[in-house]
């Protein structure tokens, strides 16, 4: 019997289905399907009844399913008392990042963090946030920064930490070049760069464009920002992507970054955990870290690159917590 097993059965039970439960776990249906398998012959009983449009539990299941919460319960608090008992002297915390957060705050963090705990380890895993949600969930970390969708599962609780702005990255020569500010619809005539479909980020821009009247126009997709930042620099066409992202191009050459208006689109990050974890002496001081972290890292940054062409001084970010907290 292995851990990724009871993980498994405990999410069948909950989705109802062997799709959904891989879907929340972020793994193949036929891996979740044959380690299924592989424990009820181990069993030797069968602990989900296959009907055609559900899986529901067996009597065997649901008797076994109040160990499997209180066995994957005991393990985080062993390993929370673990870390109590070790006085934050050694130890290890883990956190999943958002890359295009992670890249600019992290490093700032992970040098406080660990100059604060020379004897904890620190282990970062970064992806996409529908990744790091599911990571979450599954119980593979105990917390991760990322994107808060407008709704979470109920088994999620979340803590914002900011909020950031999209801005739009013009190519040299642009007619918005130098504007500043520009309302969406200003680019509703013209082919722009956008995220791979099922990006949180082009599903917020689809809503934008919606709200505003218009569907994009997008002759490229783009998986990757660094990407888009590049093709837009090359002239291909405009690029959106997160304002904390457009900080190097801000600061070198500011009248390229024209903050959207009306409406303007705006995405909310924070830190989110499952309802039942109790976060470890570690994670705890690494969450820690990041609030006392974060005020004065993300004013510093936009004070250095951050300030339209138009001379407004409103940031496209903000805290929603204080320097002093």
């Amino acid at each position: 019997m292995e851990l990724h097993q009871l993980r498994y059965v405990l999410a069948v039970a909950e989705t109802g289905s062997f799709s959904r439960a891989a879907e929340r776990l972020y793994v193949v249906q036929s891996n979740v399907s044959a380690q299924v398998r592989k424990l009820e012959r181990e069993l030797g009983v069968e602990l989900f009844e296959r009907r055609p449009h559900e899986v529901v539990p067996t009597a065997f299941g649901e008797a076994f399913l109040p160990g499997i919460r209180a066995s994957l319960e005991t393990l985080e608090d062993a390993r929370s008392s673990l870390d109590a008992l070790r006085g934050l002297t050694a130890g290890n915390a883990q956190l999943g990042v958002l890359g295009t957060v992670g890249n600019w705050l992290m490093p700032a963090v992970t040098s406080a963090f660990l100059d604060t705990y020379p004897g904890v380890e620190l282990w970062i895993t970064e992806e996409p946030s529908s990744i790091l949600g599911g990571m979450v969930l599954s119980g593979d970390i105990p917390q991760a920064l990322m994107i808060l969708p407008q709704t979470l599962p109920q088994q999620l609780v979340a803590e914002p930490l900011f909020e950031e702005e999209l801005v739009a990255l013009v190519p040299a020569g642009h007619p918005l070049c130098g504007s500043g500010s520009a309302p969406l619809t200003a680019f509703a005539e013209e082919d722009v760069l956008l995220p791979e479909a099922g990006n949180q980020l082009r599903d917020m821009l689809n809503d934008a464009c919606a709200e505003a009247g218009f569907h994009p126009r997008n002759r490229v997709e783009v998986g990757k920002k660094q990407l888009a930042r590049e093709l837009a620099v090359a002239g291909v066409a405009a690029a959106f992507m997160p304002a904390l992202t457009a900080l190097h191009d801000a600061a070198r050459e500011p009248e390229r970054v024209v903050r959207l208006t009306g409406p303007s689109v705006v995405r909310s990050v924070g830190l989110v955990r499952h309802q039942r974890t109790t976060l470890s002496p570690a994670d705890a001081a690494l969450a820690e870290t990041m609030r006392a972290t974060l005020p004065e890292h993300l004013r510093n940054a936009l004070a250095a690159a951050i300030h339209p062409a138009d001379g407004t001084r409103q940031p496209l970010a903000r805290a929603h917590i204080s320097a002093d907290c």
